[in-house]
């Protein structure tokens, strides 16, 4: 079987394969990729290289036969040694004609779009007019072909791509383009909501166009993928909307139509709380098939910060006043928590609403590999979503719609997830008008954007604040060391052999810290128990307590702390922290890593682990060079859950 991937993305070559084989009268014994190089809607792409490297072994283990890239004889297009000479045309104007349809992002471009963006290159060398255009293609037929008298294209791909490289653009020439299609945007919508995303990033003004609600709620969002990967190939910078984008391609989203992107993006705004770009993005785009009311939701890639609600497993609605609030019980009746269903306003779990009978009519739903469903039955009207969002409740309708922007309907839905819990307005017949085919959740392709280190919870290495060193203070606030945990020694106590004057002035204003576990550390109180010479390292002291089953010894002449070997038997020490308040600073990164709630999993996990090691390396970059953290942020997912189950022991632990 052969799948020709010309124009198509990664997602359509993988679902064309799977359904082919699916549908084959006899098994298969290979899948043949044809011109893979030249997949992809737009020229600029990643998608040859995503089937190359993620589709074709997706679909040879899925399938479990073999699955072959093609490689077909090099496709070399002789273009003219020289231009076209043309009556009424510059050669500069002729260059600019033939840079401008070379430089085009789509496979076929409107003549108008041709025109103005050769006029915008052409600029000081004379006007371009259309029959001057027409005389371009016409005098070079092996290579550009008019489709009527409406539209421009090469005559295949290899003659677009040689064309790119004979007339190379430069930044300031995809400035130029951007601003001439941002232009034409009223006049050719279809064409430049897929192209104008891509130019921009190659002219490096994707981020700029980010913060303008009506390009966002009119670019393609694919495109807008695509010129993600060129705008930050470094990573897409944390904790902003370019940020959210890539998350929702991570976590699955595929709209059908614009509105059903732009809904997701208005979502994102709302629970970043950017209320006013969410309303200009709502009243850019038009009604919606639906739209976020209120939300309780943390955004993916959000490092440090605890959120108001963590995950909410199930709701339950409950009448509240003339509306409802949904009630989200978690563990236990004691940790019953509510929220006014329209406004998503907390509610006190002490008023009548708590005590009454889940409210009647109420539909509910459930997130599951085939939708929507309630009891294997599917739910109509749900707007599609990612797994991280798996239960839905909807009380009953609602008077005028949203407000800030047009109606998008006016069925309440409250929905939950790993994320919290939000409300969104809905039009049902609009959603149930989309696709309900659930979203990929194990192979997500798309445009590879990746997330950049995110920002570190704090100024590294500490506060500013802090003149030269961490405060007792900082050190025992929330989420930290807890309140007087921090126990100065006396100058009498701390032996002569520390003679390293930074270490003296730490412990002795500010104090090494008592712990049950925070960051690893488990630590006694040097003023019961002091500082001395360990038994079988001479050099260094003891009293320090452990980081995780490992002894902590400090070398007293330069402030040094190491830490024993895995094996107790080993002799061996490696250093821990270039000093005291390096070390700590390493162990509270290490506690916010492991305690941070993330909505995700996987990716965001990853991007959490990568993010931490850059903070730590710049902490202390000599003790992170060190064996001693070999392998400390590998499988984060399991040491966040050990490390919770910790936490709730050092909560119960008397103060």
């Amino acid at each position: 079987m052969r799948i020709d991937c010309r124009g198509l993305t990664a997602d359509e070559v993988m679902a064309e394969g799977l359904r082919r084989a699916a549908a084959a009268p006899e098994p298969l014994s290979v899948i043949q990729l044809d011109n893979v190089r030249w997949a992809g809607p737009l020229l600029t792409s990643s998608d040859p290289e995503l089937i190359a490297t993620v589709v074709r072994p997706g679909l040879a283990a899925e399938l479990g036969i073999a699955v072959e890239v093609t490689v077909p004889p090099e496709a070399r297009t002789a273009l003219p040694r020289e231009l076209p000479a043309v009556d009424g045309l510059s050669p500069e104007a002729v260059r600019a004609a033939l840079a401008a349809v070379a430089g085009l992002e789509r496979r076929g471009a409107p003549v108008g779009v041709w025109r103005e963006v050769a006029q915008g290159l052409a600029a000081g060398h004379g006007p371009v007019p259309l029959a001057g255009l027409r005389a371009v293609a016409e005098a070079l037929p092996g290579l550009l072909v008019l489709d009527g008298e409406e539209n421009v294209r090469f005559t295949d791909d290899a003659a677009h791509h040689a064309a790119r490289e004979a007339f190379a653009l430069s930044a300031a020439d995809q400035e130029t383009i951007t601003g001439v299609l941002r232009r034409l945007w009223p006049e050719h919508p279809a064409y430049v909501s897929w192209a104008l995303p891509v130019h921009a990033a190659l002219a490096g003004v994707l981020p700029e166009l980010l913060t303008d609600a009506a390009f966002v709620a009119r670019a393609h969002w694919y495109a807008v993928w695509q010129g993600m990967v060129q705008a930050w190939p470094e990573g897409v910078p944390a904790d902003c909307l370019a940020s959210d984008l890539h998350y929702l391609r991570v976590q699955g989203v595929r709209p059908a139509a614009q509105g059903e992107w732009v809904a997701w993006v208005h979502h994102a705004a709302v629970s970043r709380g950017d209320t006013a770009f969410a309303d200009a993005l709502a009243a850019a785009a038009g009604p919606l098939p639906w739209r976020t009311l209120w939300s309780r939701w943390r955004l993916p890639g959000k490092p440090g910060a605890q959120p108001e609600v963590g995950w909410v497993d199930g709701l339950s609605v409950h009448g509240h006043g003339e509306g409802w609030a949904v009630a989200d019980h978690r563990d236990s009746p004691e940790e019953l928590r509510g929220w006014d269903a329209v406004t998503g306003e907390p509610l006190d779990a002490g008023q009548p609403w708590a005590d009454s009978e889940p409210a009647p009519g109420v539909t509910y739903a459930v997130n599951r590999s085939r939708g929507w469903e309630l009891r294997s039955e599917p739910v109509a009207g749900v707007p599609r979503a990612p797994r991280t969002v798996g239960k839905a409740v909807r009380p009953g309708e609602i008077s005028g719609g949203p407000t800030g922007g047009p109606s998008c309907g006016s069925t309440l839905w409250v929905f939950a997830g790993t994320g919290g819990v939000f409300g969104a307005a809905v039009d049902e017949e609009a959603v149930m008008a989309l696709p309900r085919d659930p979203w990929a959740e194990l192979l997500v392709l798309g445009p590879p954007t990746f997330s950049a280190p995110w920002p570190a919870p704090w100024p590294l290495p500490w506060p500013p604040s802090a003149d030269d060193g961490p405060t007792r203070a900082w050190l025992e606030e929330a989420n930290a060391f807890r309140t007087g945990a921090c126990r100065p020694l006396p100058e009498a106590l701390i032996p002569d052999a520390v003679r390293h004057e930074p270490t003296r002035r730490f412990l002795s204003r500010v104090g090494w810290p008592v712990s049950h576990g925070i960051g690893a550390l488990h630590s006694p109180d040097l003023n019961a128990d002091g500082l001395r010479p360990s038994a079988d390292h001479p050099d260094l002291m003891s009293g320090l307590g452990q980081a995780g089953a490992r002894r902590l010894l400090l070398d007293g002449a330069d402030g040094r702390v190491f830490l024993t070997h895995h094996d107790r038997s080993s002799p061996e020490v490696h250093l821990a922290g270039s000093g005291l308040e390096r070390l700590l600073v390493l162990l509270l990164l290490q506690h916010t890593a492991w305690s941070a709630p993330l909505t995700l999993g996987g990716t965001e996990t990853e991007d959490l682990a990568e993010s931490l090691g850059r903070w730590c390396r710049t902490v202390d970059p000599e003790a992170m060079a060190s064996p001693a953290w070999d392998g400390a942020f590998d499988d984060l997912d399991a040491a966040a859950q050990d490390y919770a189950m910790v936490l709730d022991e050092i909560d119960a632990w008397p103060s």
